[in-house]
């Protein structure tokens, strides 16, 4: 006799007591809820983008470049002297990029014998990226969402001059006046 078979006719026979069945039972249950908890790759979230783009986030360097361009263009206000620039972000913004999609749909009807017809539908699609000159073909670039921006400047410590930097900042990032910080300079300070 097989030690399978042996162990099977061996638990038909013998009747489990009420607590050999919860301790199995409870050892099930832990089984499939680690079995459920356990991580897994994460699955790819339903794309909010139209079919026929796609997205991808823009790179992390993007708050440091748009901080240097900020930085350049208020310095050259009236008074102000050298500018740091430190920008708190919501998001690094979206580029959207084209995309060619084809999606292929086969059809086929199957009689058998009896009569009994069988629909059989596939379905493929392809998705590939839309080049010119070996670049991807950008649609749409959403620009990051500033949460804050704390401007330090030389000459900050005029009225006129702060009044001036934090117009400039809410005009050109389209933020409210309360979102951004004007402060003065220390002699060879500024942000690190």
């Amino acid at each position: 006799m097989l030690p399978s078979a042996f162990w099977l006719q061996r638990v038909r026979e013998k009747p489990w007591k009420s607590s050999q069945i919860k301790a199995v039972a409870a050892i099930l249950a832990i089984i499939g809820i680690a079995l459920i908890l356990w991580p897994t790759s994460p699955a790819p979230s339903p794309s909010s983008t139209p079919q026929g783009q796609q997205s991808l986030p823009l790179p992390g360097h993007e708050s440091t470049a748009l901080e240097k361009d900020l930085s350049q263009v208020l310095s050259r206000i009236s008074g102000v002297g050298a500018v740091q620039v430190k920008l708190t972000l919501k998001s690094q913004g979206i580029k959207v990029y084209a995309t060619n999609e084809r999606v292929e749909t086969r059809q086929t009807q199957e009689k058998d014998q009896s009569g009994t017809t069988r629909n059989i539908t596939e379905q493929s699609s392809d998705r590939q990226l839309v080049l010119s000159n070996n670049s991807p073909v950008l649609e749409e670039s959403k620009a990051p969402e500033v949460v804050g921006v704390l401007v330090i400047a030389e000459g900050a410590a005029n009225p006129a001059v702060e009044e001036s930097l934090s117009q400039a900042v809410t005009g050109l990032l389209g933020i409210p006046a309360s979102r951004v910080t004007v402060l003065p300079m220390e002699r060879g300070g500024g942000i690190k």
